[in-house]
């Protein structure tokens, strides 16, 4: 997921260079990519520096578009193997975005995204249970997407790891009162919770949110 961040740069050297128009993929997968470099790009350019990470939140925001492509229609779970897809599609798509007129495909991302920019701020969900699986998931999923990027946010890496040690005993205690003791039996309940809350907007207020409902040590985000 690197390669939008860092290649968005891209897009302001060579708008001078007469850009092309623009259009969202109709494939599925590329359009999620393809939005997910708009957003890297967009986030570049408020910068002021062309090289570096991006801010912390503007990256959730990029991989957010990787949580969406898995998210599908509420009910089907999370396809792991889209959302990867997807951010293995940013790579190879960013110089073809960047080069082209990218800032016209803000408001159709926007559109063909709504989670990506609500109307209303974003909320957990209202019982317990379902909150802290939420967070729990979506703090492991980030950490894992960031984990594999040569990104410098050690700190916030951190903070997300305490959020699940955090957790990690309720949920354990919730799944053995289930019978749910294997990774196998908790695929279900937990793919639903992380395409739940990535459908409830970006990562970057969900996992505030979070922190703020249940601190772990030394919580800063």
């Amino acid at each position: 997921m690197r390669a939008p961040a860092a290649l968005a740069a891209t897009a302001l050297i060579l708008a001078a260079c007469g850009p092309k128009a623009l259009a969202l993929p109709d494939d599925p997968i590329d359009r999620a990519a393809t939005c997910g470099i708009v957003a890297a790009a967009k986030a570049r350019a408020g910068m002021n520096s062309l090289r570096g990470d991006l801010p912390f939140d503007a990256e959730l925001g990029v991989i957010h578009y990787s949580l969406l492509a898995g998210a599908g229609e509420k009910g089907t779970g999370f396809a792991r193997d889209k959302a990867s897809a997807v951010a293995k599609r940013m790579a190879t798509l960013a110089d073809k975005v960047t080069a082209g007129k990218w800032q016209t495909l803000e408001q159709p991302c926007a559109q063909a995204y709504p989670a990506t920019a609500p109307t209303s701020p974003p909320k957990l969900p209202t019982t317990a249970a379902q909150s802290q699986l939420g967070c729990y998931v979506l703090a492991d999923f980030l950490r894992t997407a960031l984990q594999s990027q040569d990104a410098s946010y050690g700190e916030q890496l951190s903070q997300l790891g305490e959020l699940r040690r955090a957790l990690d005993p309720k949920l354990a205690g919730r799944f053995a009162a289930k019978g749910q003791t294997d990774i196998a039996a908790q695929k279900d309940p937990r793919d639903e919770a992380l395409a739940d809350m990535t459908r409830r907007g970006p990562p970057g207020d969900l996992i505030k949110l979070c922190i703020a409902a249940y601190p772990p040590p030394k919580s800063a985000l």
